[in-house]
């Protein structure tokens, strides 16, 4: 586990990211009307989303779009607390003045999980902008997520070694890596909604609720974006970015260990979306 006094002068390290990026002192707000901008923890099905929204002709829908992957340091740095909202206001001009110039489509949607922890500056710097939260329950997210890498090759090794790449491992726990993303879970989930509390413009919808056999969710997130309004998502039977490993098993098969990992992790936060512990 890496030591706090170290994760609190890594902080430093975080302008790196931002080498090379130049605020161009461009308004956001005068330049998109009312972008869209989904926000989640990863693992949501928001790749899926920006590829069916991107269909629509009048809509620029973007997954992760260049660059963003140093806006992931910067969340897990927010919501270990290392850093100010400030920061995060300059780090996102930084990140997004000058980059809508070649944007010609009146409907602008992002989907990023790396943007998960500038929620606030999204809301300062931007014309109302409308953000989706998409929320998973954990008992599948920690799953999907570990499976993906998130222990294991040179993610796995980043996150373990790099600071704020992903949260730091708790050294006392039997299952750390799956209290990290757990705990990971909780913090942005419950930061989002917070946020969502004071603003109109923000909206949560549940990953299991939006494909289920009615798609009465899924046609009202068309409906409240403004684009994407099909009978049906396109590829819907074929799943977009799936775990390509099964380092994990399915909840069922989870130990009572692992499981109490996640409920205990995870308990207050689950009840804000109305998920049973």
């Amino acid at each position: 586990m890496i030591e706090t006094e170290t994760r609190r002068s890594a902080a430093t390290v975080l302008r790196l990211f931002n080498l090379g990026k130049r605020d161009t002192g461009e308004n956001l707000k005068a330049i998109l009307p009312r972008p869209v901008f989904i926000l989640s923890t990863g693992r949501t099905g928001t790749q899926f989303l920006a590829r069916h929204f991107d269909r629509d002709p009048r809509a620029h829908a973007v997954h992760e779009p260049s660059p963003s992957l140093g806006l992931r340091f910067w969340t897990v740095a927010y919501l270990e607390g290392q850093v100010q909202p400030s920061a995060m206001t300059r780090t996102l001009r930084r990140y997004r003045t000058g980059f809508f110039r070649d944007i010609a489509e009146p409907v602008y949607i992002e989907s990023n999980n790396f943007l998960a922890g500038f929620a606030e500056a999204l809301i300062e710097e931007f014309d109302e902008p409308l953000l989706i939260h998409v929320v998973r329950d954990p008992r599948t997210y920690v799953r999907s997520a570990i499976n993906n890498g998130a222990n294991t090759g040179v993610k796995g090794l980043a996150n373990r070694l790099v600071p704020f790449a992903h949260l730091p491992l708790d050294s006392e726990s039997e299952h750390p890596a799956i209290q990290r993303s757990a705990l990971y879970w909780s913090l942005l989930n419950k930061y989002l909604h917070e946020v969502g509390k004071d603003y109109s413009s923000y909206h949560c919808v549940r990953y299991e609720d939006l494909f289920v056999s009615d798609m009465s969710r899924f046609r009202w997130l068309t409906e409240l974006v403004g684009a994407g309004q099909y009978e049906r998502p396109v590829d819907e039977s074929r799943r977009v970015n799936e775990s390509p490993r099964d380092l994990i098993p399915p909840w069922s098969q989870w130990s009572e260990g692992q499981k109490r990992v996640v409920t205990e992790t995870c308990a207050e936060v689950m009840a804000l979306f109305d998920y049973d512990v």
